[in-house]
Order: structure tokens, then sequence, then C-alpha cells
């Protein structure tokens, strides 16, 4: 199983979160609203204090935020995220931003950090049963990669490459 930073415990994403620990996977979450991540921590989650502390080891990080703004805070404000990325971590943003938002948040990432641009179709339901359709912009390996992990939140649909690829000796498998 997978070691996950999860940032962002609306309806929406505590609902993935859980599913994720469910899955058993070890999951790292973070939200604003601290109050917001006491019931994944009942169901084994580790909660951090900031974005940057919750990325620490984490292979995975997930996004899962209503706006642009929360996307580029977390990422790159203070105790943001993205300073603390290496090379190899992949960031799967799932939250409610647009292309061109997500391409210019992947210009100013670490180098090597590897980004899935992978929105939703769905609501609380959905994310609650793991019945989410999930567009995944990816190459064809990093895919291959997060298809297991994104199978845990419904049906990852593969649509093509994105903006920045591994290299070459990212994953083994």
């Amino acid at each position: 199983m997978s070691k996950i930073a999860f940032m962002g415990l609306g309806m929406m994403g505590s609902q993935m979160a859980r599913r994720l620990i469910e899955a058993g996977h070890d999951v790292t979450v973070w939200n604003r609203t601290a109050q917001r991540s006491a019931p994944l921590a009942d169901v084994g989650a580790a909660v951090a204090a900031t974005p940057r502390a919750a990325v620490g080891g984490a292979e995975f990080v997930i996004t899962m935020l209503a706006r642009p703004e929360a996307v580029d805070d977390v990422l790159f404000g203070v105790d943001g995220m993205a300073d603390a990325m290496e090379p190899g971590q992949v960031w799967i943003d799932m939250s409610t931003i647009g292309p061109a938002e997500f391409t210019a948040a992947v210009a100013r990432l670490p180098e090597g950090v590897i980004a899935v641009d992978a929105p939703v179709r769905g609501s609380v339901p959905e994310a609650s049963s793991g019945r989410l359709q999930i567009y995944v912009g990816a190459s064809d390996r990093v895919f291959e990669v997060v298809q297991p992990l994104l199978s845990s939140l419904g049906q990852p649909r593969h649509v093509g490459p994105r903006v920045r690829e591994p290299p070459p000796n990212w994953w083994s498998t």
C-alpha cells in the first residue's frame, strides 16, 4: 500500500480520504479547518499541522480543493507543500480548477515532481461509495502507477498526457 498525503477535507475530500484509509493506505491528512481531520484520525489517518508537514515521505500527494486560489495557497503559501516536495513524488490534483491553473501550478513545482491532473465527476454519494468518474491527464507510464490508487475512489479514465513527464528511472514495478 502507498503512503499518501491528502489535502482538503471538505464534503468530497473527507469521503475520498476515508476510502483511501479503508483500502489500507497510509494516509496523512491536512485541512485548513483542523477539526475536519478528527473523524479521519479516528479511523487511522495521521494529521499534519501544515501542508508542508503532510508531504514528508509521501509517495503521492492529493489535493481536493474548491478553488484555484486554495490550490495556490496550499502549494505555494506560507507552510505550502511545494518547497517540501522532492523528485519522484507524485502530485495528483483532483480540485475544482481548470487546465490553465493546473499548468501554471506545475510550472512552479520543483524539478522532478510528477504532476497528474485528475478532476472528478460526481458528488458526495459517489465519493462515499467509490463511484467517482476520474479523468486522468498523465503519460501512459504515470497512469499505470496512479490507476490502482485512484481505483479506490472510482473509475479512472486515461484522457492523455499532461505537462510534465517523469525521468526515465522514476518508478520501478
